[in-house]
């Protein structure tokens, strides 16, 4: 048994819990659009571009991730404050990865010059050593 404001207060919700479903046409098309997409990633991977590879590659992965994004994840219909927290998940990504790349290209090349040794080969070799000294024999 409900209330009259139990009944007002639910439906002030709004859309919440709605679903958005696709037609199919419109999944036909998405799948198929993304089939190309995924051939023209191995057909480019075939040619030789040199550093352009990368660039187009990352192009198409782009392209397929948002359209898997928008369309099969539903990010498409959703409101504006889902949209940010999946929007800045991919800017803090891109910031770890942005002071990773920082450190690793910057870094400045530390060799070890010398003699290294390992302490636990040192040891085993010290007590071969006491093992297969020759024993003095006294008469």
């Amino acid at each position: 048994m409900t209330t009259k404001t139990q009944e007002t207060t639910h439906s002030t919700h709004g859309t919440h819990g709605t679903r958005h479903l696709m037609s199919d046409k419109l999944s036909i098309r998405i799948g198929l659009s993304l089939m190309v997409l995924t051939a023209i990633t191995v057909g480019v991977a075939q040619i030789d571009l040199g550093h352009v590879n990368f660039f187009v590659a990352m192009l198409v992965a782009s392209i397929k991730a948002s359209l898997v994004t928008l369309f099969f994840m539903g990010m498409k219909h959703e409101d504006g404050q889902n949209r940010t927290i999946f929007a800045s998940a991919f800017v803090f990504l891109f910031i770890f990865i942005g002071l990773t790349a920082i450190d690793l290209f910057y870094r400045g090349n530390f060799s070890v010059t010398g003699v290294t040794s390992n302490p636990t080969s040192d040891a085993i070799l010290e007590s071969s050593d006491i093992q297969s000294a020759p024993a003095d024999h006294h008469p």
